[in-house]
């Protein structure tokens, strides 16, 4: 056995709940969903990490407000997550300078084992993975590595994307993955769609959008 799965399993220990964020198809609004569910949840007053997992384009901390250049991480019995908008937040962007990494599936996989076995978490109420979208190399072995998880899936009311969103429910629960809630983003019928939500990027969390993911969230957590 990798002897990093052991320190995933320690890293991971004093973490009560994970939920992975996925989506079906890019361009959905994942990554916004997971930096409000985050924002929204340390706003309750509960303990929250965010784990952005996509290793070869790392987003995250756009939305957060982290400008990686200006990161000096820290390290305590591994590494320790920076703080923004009182969310804890690692992201791979931090060790890549921002550069494109243009890896395959064994070096991914590898890499995000690392990630996992350095990040020292402590103890928190909820971790929100940020998953590249559909069922890439990162997110097959984050299903695989994370304990207790939870998933949050994000679509858009597209004919491909709902198809594509069914499948991926269909995968959930074969695999025995909860879902927690399903997420229809620039829909009625979820999250209206926000015209000018680019230029407000920089404070997401004053955003009506992000007001609309907190009270779905606050609607299915159930504790």
């Amino acid at each position: 056995m990798d002897p990093r799965v052991h320190g995933i399993r320690r890293m991971l220990s004093g973490i009560r709940r994970i939920w992975v964020v996925l989506s079906p198809k890019g361009g959905v609004g994942k990554t916004l969903v997971s930096v409000c569910t985050a924002i929204g949840l340390a706003r309750e007053g509960r303990t929250v990490g965010l784990l952005d997992a996509d290793v070869t384009n790392p987003t995250a901390h756009i939305p957060l407000g982290v400008d990686p250049r200006g990161v000096e991480l820290r390290e305590e019995e591994g590494v320790v997550p920076v703080r923004a908008k009182g969310v804890l937040f690692m992201s791979p962007v931090f060790f890549t300078e921002d550069r494109a990494l243009p890896l395959r599936g064994w070096e991914i996989s590898s890499i995000l084992r690392e990630l996992l076995a350095i990040t020292n978490w402590g103890r928190l109420d909820c971790l929100v993975v940020d998953t590249p979208p559909g069922l890439a190399d990162e997110t097959l072995e984050l299903l695989l590595l994370l304990p207790r998880k939870e998933a949050i899936l994000v679509s858009t009311p597209s004919p491909m994307a709902s198809t594509s969103a069914r499948r991926m429910e269909e995968f959930l629960r074969d695999e025995g993955i909860p879902l927690l809630a399903h997420i229809e983003n620039m829909s009625p019928r979820g999250i209206p769609y926000y015209p000018n939500l680019d230029a407000e990027i920089g404070h997401i969390e004053g955003t009506e959008f992000c007001r609309k993911v907190s009270e779905i969230i606050r609607s299915v957590q159930n504790d």
